[in-house]
């Protein structure tokens, strides 16, 4: 009995014990309401995205040629006769159209949001990984609990929307890059570079993930190191070169392409007072923080200071 109860003992203390109840608790609480209809926040940008998921199952998947159900000139200025949708490279769509004709007895819009919730169950995974690699198995669990379970992130990681898996391919890459790291191997460089390159062609922003990786290879070798590098140099037009042609390519169907000005500060906004109760007291402080955690927060902050920002 005794042996049996070490035994159960040691299976609950592993780490990957923990992460696996994280990710099927995390995997429930997203199935709320998963069938109701695309009416909830930001119902207009899912709609856009289901739009052209849809027509991939009509008509077949066309990665050059993304479409969707508006031809009006409201998102573009210029009226969109063919209806084309050039955001964002549409590999989610063209995922989510084989998922869904793979098993068309569960709706479009559940599989719209199921593709959503398995790009974060990975993430949180990833999440545990790096996490467990920089402050250890405790801190990587902890991460990857309040990843999975802050409320914010369950709404927006079951969304209709890109944003989960360019998330999922972003960390991919940069847990591939601390691979690199330890063991220098440059496929596994190249590797992260590839994914890398679909997390920025799905969503730019997933650019600024590169933020940790530009300060683990300066501190492993050096600027001067990096700078002249072949392998270092291969790996950024790895990452860059297909998100350039890609916008070379949509830049020559400007009817096309939805308002962007906006996102470079086209509404004179940025820095102003309304900007900083946007972000820091709405977005930051209620909506991800909820408040209460800015307490934690700014103590995590306070102790900060230190030569290793991984520890």
């Amino acid at each position: 009995m005794n042996i049996m109860i070490e035994h159960i003992y040691k299976i609950i203390k592993n780490e990957y014990f923990l992460v696996s109840i994280i990710i099927i608790l995390a995997f429930g609480v997203r199935l709320y309401r998963i069938n109701s209809p695309i009416a909830d926040w930001h119902s207009w940008r899912q709609a856009d995205t289901a739009s052209v998921s849809k027509i991939y199952v009509e008509r077949g998947i066309d990665f050059l040629f993304p479409r969707y159900h508006d031809i009006s000139s409201i998102q573009t200025g210029i009226f969109n006769k063919e209806g084309l949708r050039l955001v964002e490279f549409p590999l989610f769509n063209a995922i989510h159209a084989t998922l869904y004709k793979s098993a068309p007895q569960i709706s479009l819009e559940v599989w719209g949001r199921l593709t959503s919730i398995f790009s974060s169950l990975f993430s949180t995974f990833l999440i545990f990984l790096i996490g467990r690699k920089f402050i250890g198995k405790w801190g990587g669990l902890l991460a990857s609990f309040f990843f999975a379970f802050l409320p914010f992130n369950i709404y927006f990681s079951r969304v209709i929307l890109p944003e989960p898996m360019a998330v999922a391919f972003g960390l991919l890459s940069l847990w591939l890059f601390v691979k690199f790291i330890d063991s220098e191997r440059s496929w596994v460089l190249f590797s992260s570079a590839a994914v890398c390159s679909i997390a920025i062609l799905i969503k730019p922003f997933v650019f600024f993930y590169a933020a940790p990786a530009i300060y683990l290879a300066l501190k492993k070798y050096g600027i001067r190191k990096i700078i002249f590098n072949w392998r270092f140099l291969l790996a950024l037009d790895i990452t860059l070169v297909p998100f350039f042609l890609w916008r070379a390519w949509i830049n020559q169907y400007p009817a096309g392409i939805p308002f962007w000005q906006w996102a470079f500060n086209g509404d004179r906004i940025r820095f102003r007072p309304a900007f900083w109760k946007w972000i820091f007291g709405e977005r930051f402080g209620r909506l991800i923080l909820g408040v209460w955690g800015i307490v934690p927060f700014s103590f995590g902050l306070l102790d900060a200071k230190r030569k290793n920002y991984f520890n």
